[in-house]
């Protein structure tokens, strides 16, 4: 039997599909609103004009305000007025790269509070792969913000006291060290017997020892912000001068320092002395037992990183001691007259530039301290 409308059977069978597809799309688009509503987070819908369509009751019940309020740009008048730009330039720029995002901002609640949200959207494609818009979805970060602002506040207390510390502790050593040495040499040999001046020289040293500590407490505080202008610097000709300050202590353990070419690095002086001063003189400490210490220093590049090695060729610290020894005050060995701060600075300095620093074992013996630190090559 022949339709009488003029219609095919094969047109008739291709309208009877698209009303079930229609149907079946409409079907999936009532189950994905009704679990959308159920979800316990905040979630919008946008179409290829950037404009948003649709939100979940979550949403509305947390705004307060109705499906018509909110649609279109509507729901942007419920964000923090500090943060609209920075959130819209977000937005645009990740639509049109077709890109997922992330961001944060502070949008007001029915109560009228604002809050902290963090709002993550995603493209999304149809059974063709054609682009249709965004979905994304919110959670309120308030109380973690709270806590992070607190934690960095009590950091931020916590640093200050121990800088003031430091400082305040620095002087009085200092004078200790000095009178000792004063009082010695008003003394004289011939007025001190052996115990007396064994006390004077205990004194004396342990002042300065407590000096150097201080010293490095400070710098360990000071290691995660830029102490200078932070530029390009060749470090080949930093090194040299390092060599002609240290060239007294290399000749009382016999050893050797050398160096190549070596590539820039982008970083503040005083904190790039204190990097190569420091692992010059935990190479020096830990190979001083042994005769003919040689300490060499390379470096190579890695796109935008630069890698620099100090090896030595001395007795070497374990593998399971390559990590303990980066924490703050720590000493594998009692007869150790350094501070226990000087890797755990340089390590500091190295994350705080989006680095690290590591021992490896080196080839032959000894140590490798590896830093890794942002390259000064163009």
């Amino acid at each position: 039997m022949k339709p009488t409308d003029g219609t095919t059977a094969e047109s008739t069978l291709d309208q009877t599909e698209q009303r079930r597809w229609e149907m079946s799309l409409q079907e999936a688009e009532e189950n994905f609103r009704i679990i959308a509503d159920a979800a316990p987070v905040l979630i919008w819908r946008s179409g290829l004009d950037k404009l948003c369509y649709w939100f979940n009751k979550v949403w509305l019940d947390f705004t307060g305000r109705t499906m018509e309020q909110e649609m279109g740009n509507g729901w942007a008048e419920g964000v923090h007025p500090d943060d609209f730009q920075h959130c819209l330039e977000i937005y645009v720029r990740e639509f049109d790269a077709r890109k997922p995002f992330r961001m944060e901002y502070r949008i007001k609640r029915h109560d009228g509070e604002y809050r902290w949200i963090l709002d993550s959207g995603v493209p999304i494609y149809d059974s063709k792969n054609n682009f249709i818009g965004y979905i994304g979805s919110c959670i309120d970060i308030s109380d973690r913000k709270a806590a992070e602002d607190e934690l960095k506040r009590s950091n931020a207390d916590l640093q200050r006291f121990a800088e003031v510390t430091a400082h305040h502790l620095s002087e009085p050593a200092r004078r200790i060290a000095t009178y000792a040495d004063r009082l010695t040499s008003q003394l004289g040999d011939q007025t001190l017997d052996t115990e007396a001046k064994m006390s004077l020289n205990f004194i004396g040293e342990q002042s300065r020892r407590l000096q150097n500590l201080l010293n490095d407490v400070e710098r360990y505080l000071a290691a995660n912000q830029p102490r200078g202008p932070v530029r390009s610097i060749d470090i080949s000709s930093k090194l040299n001068d390092v060599k002609k300050i240290i060239n007294p202590r290399l000749r009382e353990v016999q050893a050797e320092y050398s160096f190549g070419s070596l590539p820039k690095v982008m970083l503040d002086e005083p904190r790039l002395n204190d990097v190569f001063g420091l692992a010059i003189d935990n190479a020096l400490e830990h190979g001083s037992g042994k005769q003919n210490l040689v300490i060499t220093i390379k470096g190579e590049c890695f796109g935008n990183r630069v890698r620099y090695r100090i090896n030595d060729n001395g007795q070497g610290i374990e593998t399971q001691y390559h990590e303990r020894v980066f924490r703050v005050f720590e000493r594998l060995s009692a007869s150790s007259t350094g501070s226990g701060i000087g890797l755990a600075i340089i390590r500091r300095i190295a994350e705080s530039n989006g680095g690290k620093a590591w021992l490896e074992n080196a080839p032959g013996g000894g140590c490798s301290l590896v830093v890794d630190l942002p390259s000064g090559e163009k």
